[in-house]
This record gives structure tokens, sequence and C-alpha cells, in this order.
């Protein structure tokens, strides 16, 4: 499934508790503009959040495990200086070995979308490198916290 034929999540419909950021002068751009870049660190914030707190991962031992393939970002609204962000996650499928999610980033103050996207992410084998079955454990939480229905 490409990028392209995955539709954006609308922000109505995460589950997994916002993680809030208050925008910092560091992370401005030359225009004052919340800078691109920062944005995928915010969303690897939350990423990271979901993992420790609904798979239970031990970070950074278990983070080697999911690597990331693939990431698509629509910039909305510009972001400013001491605006408080909302980045909302959401795994929307998960097959044998990849899964893929989708975020919103949304100003509190207005609830003004800054940002949305997707991306793919990878379970591999820490040792060989190779994509691998992601745990049995990870994934029951993963359909529960995300109420997806088991594969056909």
């Amino acid at each position: 499934m490409s990028m392209q034929e995955k539709a954006v999540v609308p922000a109505e419909t995460f589950y997994f508790p916002d993680t809030a950021i208050e925008l910092r002068f560091s992370d401005l751009d030359a225009s004052g503009h919340l800078n691109h870049a920062a944005i995928l660190l915010y969303v690897e914030q939350a990423r990271v959040r979901y993992y420790s707190t609904i798979l239970g991962m031990e970070i950074p031992r278990d983070l080697k495990h999911w690597v990331l393939a693939e990431i698509t970002v629509a910039y909305r609204t510009p972001g400013y200086f001491g605006d408080i962000i909302d980045v909302r996650l959401k795994i929307p499928w998960i097959r044998r070995s990849s899964a893929g999610w989708a975020f919103t980033l949304v100003r509190q103050s207005d609830g003004a979308i800054i940002a949305q996207g997707t991306g793919v992410q990878v379970h591999v084998d820490a040792q060989t490198g190779k994509a691998s079955e992601v745990p049995a454990e990870w994934r029951r939480r993963i359909m529960d916290m995300e109420k997806l229905d088991p594969p056909a």
C-alpha cells in the first residue's frame, strides 16, 4: 500500500492520549514558524511514548526492533513560539512485520491542525536487520488499543 493510497486519519479518531509540547524558540525557522524538522521530532516523541506506554517497551533497548520505513507530512497551518501543540498518534493497521501510523498536530488554543501525516514502521530482527514478525503480545496490545479487527 503506497502513501498515496492511505488517507490521513481525521483528528477526532485518535485514541492515544495527546503528547502536549510547547513550541520552543529553537523549533522555529527564519520566518518564525514551526520548522518542518521539529514536527518530525515531536512525532517521534509521541511514537516513543506510545511504544513505552501501550507496548511496555523498554526504551531505547526495544526501539531497535522498529524501523521507520516511510513518512509523509502535510503541513496545514503555521505553529508559533509558545503554542502548545497536542501530538495525536494512531496505529490504523498492523500486518505480519509492519504497522502503519498516523498523526495530527493540533494547536490547543484554537484547535487548528498544524500538520497531519502517515508513516510505515517495520519490525526487524535486531541480529539480522531483516523484517520479522511483530511479537504476539505487542500485536495484541496494538489491536486492543486501536480497536482493530483481526486479519481475515
